[in-house]
């Protein structure tokens, strides 16, 4: 499914720039400190919005009576973006926003309250890796990108549709399709830098999943993981978006967070000339850089799978 957000009417520009830049490695830092990172998590989310609301629309079809959902909860919340969608598109239901960053959980009581949904998201301080209480079981368990941060991720899944009531679904997003930002040729350095980018940040996930505490490697289909964790119905959809080139302001800092994460993360499997043009590319000061340049887009894309708790 593709949702469409403006056309895409960029091109490249063919300068070179050479800059050196000594970088630091970060290749082992797998503890990462969500409460630091809000702003950029609430621009994330503000990013891939359509993806969010055809993942609610999706799941609202999969209910029978959605006026009648009464509690959802969102674990991993973050700055609570997708927690006051929820809340507004189920108007009845009590949200509650989960995560183990209390400074997030702030964020997200604040974003509800300016969205006038203060009044039905309420916050619950707990890490998804232990047991966590959210009193009654709910209708619907929301869980966008963070069962990949958990070592046994169908143990998870299982302990999850423990919250659930009998017939509630889990939503779940994960990585879809790689997030594709430049055009092939940048103007500096080699063509292709965005995909060595990709490899370099897949080495450092499979590093990191490693690293996870009880890690289970397992390249099982997340629809067969689902199946396995004791889910039923459970369906699976590539949900996309396109934000054209030229961006907004919003849209280019979201770009170069992206690439500064790179650098951050993925450092060390980088080449010197591939660092030298990144380093171009976040000059604010450049021409070539992602804050000047009209070629610069956001493909982004989400894997959704939906299941139903059996009862």
């Amino acid at each position: 499914m593709v949702i469409p957000v403006s056309p895409d009417s960029g091109h490249s520009h063919k300068q070179t720039h050479q800059h050196q830049h000594q970088h630091q490695h970060h290749h082992h830092d797998f503890n990462v400190d969500w409460s630091v990172r809000g702003d950029q998590l609430e621009l994330e989310g503000e990013t891939i919005a359509p993806i969010t609301i055809a993942t609610i629309q999706w799941a609202r079809s999969r209910i029978d009576r959605p006026g009648q959902v009464e509690r959802i909860v969102d674990v991993g919340c973050g700055p609570g973006v997708a927690s006051c969608m929820l809340a507004a598109a189920f108007d009845h239901a009590e949200v509650i926003a989960l995560d183990a960053s209390t400074e997030l959980l702030a964020a997200a009581i604040r974003r509800a309250d300016l969205r006038g949904v203060g009044d039905r998201v309420r916050t619950v301080h707990s890490d998804l890796a232990s047991p966590f209480d959210v009193g009654e079981r709910v209708d619907v368990l929301w869980a966008s990108m963070v069962v990949h941060h958990l070592g046994d991720e169908v143990a998870t899944l299982a302990r999850l549709g423990d919250v659930l009531r009998p017939g509630g679904l889990i939503v779940m997003t994960e990585f879809g399709l790689p997030t594709a930002m430049l055009p092939d040729d940048v103007g500096i350095g080699p063509p292709g830098l965005e995909a060595r980018c990709r490899i370099a940040q897949a080495g450092w996930f499979d590093a990191m999943r490693a690293a996870v505490p009880d890690s289970v490697h397992d390249e099982d289909t997340w629809v067969s993981k689902l199946d396995r964790a004791g889910f039923v119905d459970v369906e699976e959809r590539l949900l996309e978006v396109r934000h054209g080139a030229p961006l907004s302001a919003g849209h280019r800092q979201f770009v170069r967070n992206q690439l500064e994460r790179t650098l951050r993360l993925s450092a060390d499997k980088l080449d010197a000339v591939d660092l030298a043009t990144l380093d171009v590319l976040l000059a604010t000061d450049h021409d070539l850089g992602v804050d000047r340049r009209d070629d610069v887009f956001i493909d982004a894309s989400r894997t959704v799978i939906i299941g139903r708790w059996p009862g």
